[in-house]
């Protein structure tokens, strides 16, 4: 639940914007807490707590850009499968198959054939002759227009 809120489009937009803002202030802050006499004294840094809270928070994010990354590659891997065409007829086929099998069944059974879609009415994505199919494009005029 956290993962999915954390990773979506909104959380990483917000974590980008508290992650940059954060830092500057942080870096800022740092270089305030060494500065002596308005000079910076590079041996203070190892007693500054502000030094320590930004090299936590700066653990932090690169925990979550690393997770923000396997999140993307592993999307990336599931999106490929996206991109084939012939892979997403598959599919898609494979998907429609198991119901075609079920009507090509009952159909049998009742000794029934006319609701049998034909391979190039599978190819096409019709799959019914049932009237009340929404497989096809609709031929009523589109009232809505002006």
């Amino acid at each position: 639940m956290v993962k999915d809120i954390l990773y979506s489009p909104p959380g990483r937009a917000i974590s980008n914007m508290v992650t940059t803002f954060g830092s500057g202030v942080l870096c800022g802050a740092v270089v305030t807490d060494i500065t002596v006499d308005g000079k910076l004294v590079w041996r203070n840094i190892f007693s500054s707590e502000t030094a320590l809270i930004t090299l936590i928070l700066f653990g932090l994010a690169t925990a979550y850009y690393i997770g923000m990354y396997n999140v993307d590659v592993i999307n990336d891997a599931v999106l490929k499968n996206y991109q084939d065409k012939n892979a997403l007829i598959a599919m898609l086929r494979k998907g429609y198959l198991k119901t075609l099998i079920k009507r090509a069944n009952k159909g049998i059974k009742k000794g029934d054939f006319s609701e049998l879609p034909t391979i190039d009415e599978v190819m096409k994505g019709e799959y019914s002759h049932d009237k009340h199919s929404h497989n096809k494009p609709s031929q009523t005029k589109d009232t809505t227009a002006n």
